[in-house]
């Protein structure tokens, strides 16, 4: 009788991860194949070193179509020393539509509002040739350059540019630590804001 409770409780836990795999969006079921495919070729070009600041590119346990990146500071910037863990989300429709790009790690910046860059400068011309590489290299951009016309975070934009390169580089050393880790699951990051609850519209 012991391992048919071991057996019942194995499936309710194969039952649970399921789930959360539904739940996530990560059953690839209902996928078409080109999808699939497009999605595993460009982890591996994430993978490649294709970007220098790109330190580690995994998929998330509960989600394959769910990248979990860590990426370095742009060099020069205010986020300089910092490591960022970053969520990109990869829709049923990609690549006709974009990812949903979102930070786990808290980060002070005049377009990014609750984790969330502004979409319309983030995929800007975006088309199903697009690639998730594109995206992290005009973030990284965004993160050198803020486009203080359009900012989500007006407080942040009207700061003097030495104050706000004080504040910014002291919330770096308090928060893009290595000792980060993701979330488990689904749900909000370790800076507690929702994942994906902005990303639908569109800056002004």
């Amino acid at each position: 009788s012991d391992r048919g409770e071991h057996k019942e409780e194995e499936e309710q836990t194969l039952s649970e991860i399921f789930k959360q795999k539904l739940s996530a969006g990560g059953a690839s079921k209902d996928r078409s194949t080109d999808n699939k495919k497009r999605v595993k070729n460009e982890l591996k070009v994430l993978q490649s070193g294709s970007m220098e600041a790109i330190i580690d590119v995994t998929t998330k346990p509960s989600d394959d179509y769910c990248y979990q990146i860590q990426l370095r500071g742009p060099k020069g910037s205010s986020y300089e020393d910092g490591i960022f863990f970053i969520e990109v989300s990869l829709p049923h429709e990609y690549p006709n539509k974009p990812p949903k790009l979102s930070f786990v790690t808290p980060i002070k910046h005049c377009n990014i509002l609750n984790g969330v860059p502004c979409p319309g400068l983030l995929y800007k011309g975006w088309g199903p040739e697009s690639k998730v590489l594109g995206v992290l290299q005009t973030l990284e951009l965004l993160l050198q350059e803020p486009s203080v016309e359009d900012a989500l975070v007006p407080e942040l934009a009207s700061m003097k540019k030495e104050e706000l390169d004080t504040m910014v580089r002291s919330h770096v050393k308090q928060h893009a630590t290595p000792n980060q880790t993701f979330p488990v699951g689904s749900g909000s990051g370790s800076s507690g804001q929702k994942k994906g609850d902005l990303t639908e519209w569109h800056h002004n």
